[in-house]
């Protein structure tokens, strides 16, 4: 299993779901796990504090939304993708920090051959 945690700021602006021109750096590198046989990842949104626990679970769900079909946009199949949002839930930093605001993405490998 790979566990990589991307920054919110490295991905989106701030209050967006809208993939940075920067975001393909990123995101790049998670490809070649991806494309291994039977690898499938779930990709985990977040946001921060400031908003209702609405507006912040949309947002969170949109971010993991974005980053899943930037993936497919690069030949992984959708069905190997499962984009879920948290919104200000699990925080990692105190308030409105922007490092609440983030994507985990856990990649499962195929099993050893």
């Amino acid at each position: 299993m790979i566990t990589e945690t991307l920054s919110g700021a490295a991905l989106f602006a701030n209050g967006s779901a809208r993939l940075s021109p920067s975001a393909a750096r990123v995101l790049t590198p998670l490809l070649a796990p991806l494309r291994e046989a039977g690898a499938a990842a779930v990709i985990n949104g977040y946001a921060s504090t400031p908003g209702t626990s609405r507006a912040n679970y949309l947002l969170s769900y949109a971010r993991a939304a974005a980053v899943a079909a930037f993936l497919e946009q690069h030949g992984i199949p959708a069905s190997s993708l499962d984009a879920i949002g948290h919104g200000a839930t699990d925080l990692v930093a105190v308030g409105p920090s922007g490092a609440n605001r983030r994507v985990v993405v856990v990649i499962e490998e195929p099993a050893a051959r």
